[in-house]
């Protein structure tokens, strides 16, 4: 029996047509937009998993540097303290002329400090300790020069 060529394609247009109409062909087409859906949700994941990441980092920098300023401000809190420590015990008061401490480890002292204070920022406690640093270096250069 020989087939002709309109009977090929009849019999190719019934084959496609039966196929596209098939439970075969409703699978696959389920197959493939479930695939299609899977590589979707995929990219939707990595790009919020990215943007979590880039949350965090940021979040962690931003409580890095809360921390930071924290210690700073303490640090500084303790420079103004010491400060004030050296201070009172340094100069003398109307009811006692004595030191507690000779005026050299004074200077060392307030040399110290005030390079604390530069390290952290603070020009107005470096200045303060400069100029203690200065009316102390005065007050020995007039003891020295009345001995």
């Amino acid at each position: 029996m020989l087939i002709t060529a309109q009977q090929a394609s009849n019999a190719a247009e019934l084959t496609f047509k039966s196929f596209f109409y098939s439970p075969g062909f409703g699978g696959a087409a389920a197959l493939a937009g479930g695939a299609l859906a899977l590589f979707g949700q995929h990219l939707a994941s990595k790009r919020t998993l990215t943007g979590t990441r880039e949350t965090l980092k940021q979040s962690d920098t931003h409580h890095e540097d809360e921390r930071s300023d924290v210690e700073e401000t303490k640090a500084l809190e303790r420079c103004w303290t010491r400060f004030t420590w050296l201070v009172d015990r340094t100069m003398p008061t109307a009811d006692s002329q004595a030191r507690l401490f000779p005026i050299e480890v004074v200077l060392e002292l307030t040399d110290r400090l005030a390079d604390d204070a530069e390290t952290y920022g603070d020009a107005t406690l470096r200045d303060a300790i400069r100029e203690f640093a200065q009316v102390v270096g005065e007050e020995l250069a007039t003891t020295d020069r009345s001995t």
